[in-house]
């Protein structure tokens, strides 16, 4: 009994040939980070870009595909833009590379006061606005919009007010959020 126990041992281990392959991840490669200007008058900018490449060792040239991001053409925002591409090979291997599209807004904005329209690259605007007199009153209203499409934290005023009028000089000054400044003098 010890024998035909040993032998259908020997049989049993012997009939298994274990297949060993070196498994290999394919290799992909991106295009490099681009960075690039606004289109004049957007806040945006049309870019293109070769899509990634990829390579393997059992499979050959691989074809990637675009996994995250606005595609090749598209109109990008400004700011930083994240582009993904992925690729499989045979063997289920998959791997992921990413790059980033950045749209810089190099556009001077233009402030629009009245009905004149000033570059503002100096940090000051001059403005002669529009006078109303009512109720014997003179009443000046100015309106200053700024065309961007960026955030305006602080804006600084000074008001040069040059009058022959013998009483008081009164002035408010309104955010479009409703914040008031009251100058008297």
């Amino acid at each position: 009994m010890k024998n035909s126990t040993l032998l259908l041992l020997i049989l049993f281990s012997t009939s298994f040939l274990w297949k060993t392959q070196a498994q290999t991840i394919p290799e992909i490669f991106c295009p490099a980070e681009i960075v690039v200007s606004n289109d004049t008058g957007n806040c945006s900018a049309v870019v293109t870009f070769n899509p990634a490449t990829a390579t393997d060792v059992e499979d050959g040239d691989l074809t990637t595909s675009q996994t995250l991001g606005l595609t090749s053409g598209s109109d990008f925002p400004v700011g930083e833009n994240s582009i993904e591409f992925s690729v499989t090979d045979s063997d289920a291997n998959t791997v992921t590379c990413q790059f980033t599209v950045t749209v810089q807004d190099t556009e001077v904005p233009v402030l629009v006061c009245g009905p004149y329209s000033i570059l503002y690259d100096t940090g000051s605007v001059s403005n002669s606005p529009n006078l109303f007199f009512g109720d014997g009153v003179p009443i000046i209203t100015s309106v200053i919009n700024i065309i961007d499409n960026f955030t305006v934290s602080d804006i600084i005023i000074e008001l040069d007010i040059s009058h022959s009028y013998s009483g008081d000089v009164a002035a408010t000054l309104t955010s479009p959020e409703g914040t008031s400044v009251f100058y008297f003098r």
